[in-house]
């Protein structure tokens, strides 16, 4: 994403949406998860992420 990191449009999604939690970030890196819920995530999968693993982060959401 030129310009912008995921986890800042995240934490730009959530400042303008602070009532609702509409993200979940799917990455390769555990170490990213952490960063995810600071900026508002519902979840954070691994890939790559398996069918029963979204189904559960899907009904998170």
């Amino acid at each position: 994403m030129p310009g912008q990191s995921d986890i800042d449009a995240a934490t730009e999604l959530a400042g303008a949406r602070p009532d609702q939690q509409t993200q979940v970030f799917a990455t390769a890196y555990h170490q990213h998860a952490i960063a995810a819920f600071e900026a508002q995530a519902v979840d954070h999968a691994l890939k790559p992420v398996l069918a029963p693993r979204l189904a559960q982060a899907v009904q998170r959401l």
